[in-house]
């Protein structure tokens, strides 16, 4: 069995801004492989799915070829068109670095975000505790109400614990 893994990765390019002199965060990117997830919350727009899962389940979902209920129960709901490889499948280069001979990945411009925004990386751990097409409103109460990480993590695991899922 493979310990294949996925990565998301939001990072910001910082540029000087002669209007206002000092630095900031000019635009971000998102690169992803695999099912983890990235969202952007902003008060004006709401929370906001900006990653791409690599599952065939994920594909055949948003064909409408079966219901969100029907992807939460698919045997293969867990495998991945693509991951990062484990070192078993890669190319040593030196001791200790290793390239993984199919790698794959996509790095997305995500552009400017508003003042005040915020971005959230999650496992499929926790994103299968929450349905995308009912859960974003009580997932977006909680982030209005300025609560963090923290008291999304313990929603998730009190949905877990009573059996409750998405």
């Amino acid at each position: 069995k493979s310990a294949d893994t996925t990565m998301t990765i939001v990072f910001g390019v910082k540029k000087y801004d002669v209007e206002s002199p000092g630095y900031s965060f000019s635009e971000f990117y998102l690169v992803h492989v695999g099912d983890s997830r990235a969202y952007i919350f902003d008060k004006s727009s709401g929370l906001d799915l900006v990653s791409d899962d690599d599952s065939p389940v994920r594909s055949l979902l948003e064909s409408g070829a079966i219901s969100p209920l029907e992807a939460k129960l698919h045997p293969r709901k867990n495998k991945l068109y693509y991951t990062l490889l484990h070192p078993n499948a890669a190319v040593q280069k030196s001791p200790n670095l290793y390239y993984p001979a199919n790698f794959h990945y996509r790095i997305e411009k995500l552009g400017r975000l508003a003042r005040g925004a915020k971005i959230f990386l999650v496992t499929d751990g926790f994103s299968d505790q929450f349905r995308e097409d009912q859960d974003f409103n009580e997932i977006e109460e909680f982030l209005r109400a300025g609560l963090g990480p923290k008291e999304l993590v313990a929603a998730a695991l009190i949905r877990s614990e009573q059996g409750i899922e998405g």
